[in-house]
């Protein structure tokens, strides 16, 4: 159940959150199944805590410390999560569907069943994450980082890999995902590549 005053306090911003979990370091932080759509929480330090059903649909969470944080389930439609912390986060079946997370650094992330299409993920280092079943469909991977990735029965049609010409990575960007990509997606890739130059 969620913390009524952990609600109260998120609800000022990153600021005043900052400082409240400076001097509660060692709560843990509990705002599962809460409405926190729309906030600004840009650079929050929301280090493990547990957001699991909640709806931060169209949140700010830019440069934000998610590491260890659990959004399974969650409703993250068009979040900014551009250059945040996200190593070990489980986003697994979570609702990403034109979220940024341009530049976020998120290995070994749990994102297996995440809706992603039409995210930006343009730069971002999925090294080691769990993109297993997930829909990748309209997603920017431009220079996104997939080396040891899982990509087993990812939704690859329609898939743009929009990667720069001068940066081109042909095959081998799917190869990096250490040969755990389905056959459907390898095929899908093939035939993008066919005509994307």
């Amino acid at each position: 159940m969620a913390s009524e005053k952990q609600l109260e306090v998120v609800r000022f911003g990153a600021t005043e959150w900052n400082t409240w979990r400076t001097q509660n370091a060692l709560v843990d932080i509990d705002l599962g199944g809460v409405d926190l759509q729309g906030l600004d929480l840009r650079g929050a330090n929301l280090q493990n805590g547990n957001f699991r059903l909640s709806n931060l649909q169209g949140a700010n969470l830019k440069g934000a410390n998610l590491q260890g944080a659990n959004f399974s389930n969650a409703s993250l439609q068009g979040v900014n999560m551009m250059r945040a912390e996200m190593r070990n986060i489980s986003l697994a079946n979570a609702n990403l569907q034109w979220a940024n997370l341009a530049q976020a650094d998120a290995q070994w992330a749990d994102m297996h069943g995440c809706n992603l299409r039409l995210a930006n993920l343009q730069g971002a280092d999925l090294h080691g994450a769990n993109l297993r079943d997930s829909n990748l469909l309209g997603a920017n991977l431009k220079l996104t980082n997939l080396e040891d990735a899982d990509l087993s029965n990812v939704l690859p049609r329609g898939l743009h890999l929009q990667v720069a010409e001068q940066n081109r990575r042909s095959p081998d960007l799917l190869e990096k995902s250490g040969g755990k990509i389905a056959k459907a997606s390898r095929e899908a890739f093939d035939l993008w590549a066919q005509t994307a130059f």
